[in-house]
């Protein structure tokens, strides 16, 4: 057999998940702005031991700790899609390892963090609807934080925009609501507008102001992010 072509296979012979876990719920613990670098790097040593022993089920139940911290507290949430995406590169580092150390163009067969990511937050919103009514449309801020750190891209949030500016279009509320705590932060950056763009987000939330359904406390809170676009709808 052409060794060239050996399929992937893991670095290590295990992963202790346990302990593993209690560690980085501790490390979650002490994360803030002034020591990321030092906790984050800390934390994706645990995750990349992980993905070296192709344990895709760990993998899954810690970016499930990741989600859970960031859905309940908000002032740190930026800061773990920060740390979501240092862990996706860190581990995307570890594929192409392996790639050039076996000579194989054969990568991890475990999802990257992105697609784990993608799986527990956007499926989740679009798909479970009784989920999202219990929790307030708590993954909508984090996708937004995600995207903005790069960790999702447009493409991977775009069924659930159409989603919620749909919902907004038949003048329900909750739509409105969702889609403005989704995009509040990424508004702030530079890169917004190219995201809206590739988005249609303006395009669509123009549509929504023009079908005068919603509440007043919907549209203000779709045009206070965009008060230049959306001045004659005030």
């Amino acid at each position: 057999m052409d060794d060239r072509l050996l399929p992937w296979k893991s670095w290590s012979a295990s992963f202790n998940y346990q302990p593993a876990q209690k560690k980085i719920c501790s490390l979650l613990n002490k994360l803030n702005t002034s020591n990321f670098d030092s906790v984050a790097s800390q934390i994706t040593h645990w995750t990349t031991s992980c993905g070296r022993c192709g344990d895709a089920a760990a993998l899954h139940a810690i970016a499930c700790t990741v989600v859970r911290r960031a859905l309940t507290d908000d002032v740190r949430s930026l800061l773990y899609a920060r740390l979501c995406r240092k862990i996706d590169d860190e581990l995307d580092k570890e594929d192409e390892d392996w790639i050039w150390c076996n000579h194989t163009p054969t990568p991890s067969h475990i999802p990257s963090f992105a697609r784990i990511l993608h799986g527990i937050c956007v499926r989740h919103a679009i798909h479970n609807d009784d989920i999202r009514l219990s929790q307030q449309f708590l993954f909508e801020p984090f996708i937004g934080d995600l995207l903005l750190h790069g960790v999702l891209s447009p493409s991977d949030v775009q069924e659930l925009v159409n989603d919620l500016l749909a919902v907004a279009e038949r003048g329900e509320e909750q739509g409105a609501i969702a889609l403005s705590r989704m995009l509040r932060r990424i508004v702030q950056r530079d890169e917004a507008w190219c995201l809206f763009e590739q988005l249609g987000v303006l395009e669509g939330i123009e549509r929504v102001l023009e079908e005068d359904r919603l509440t007043q406390r919907a549209r203000y809170l779709l045009m206070v992010g965009f008060p230049d676009a959306f001045v004659t709808h005030v």
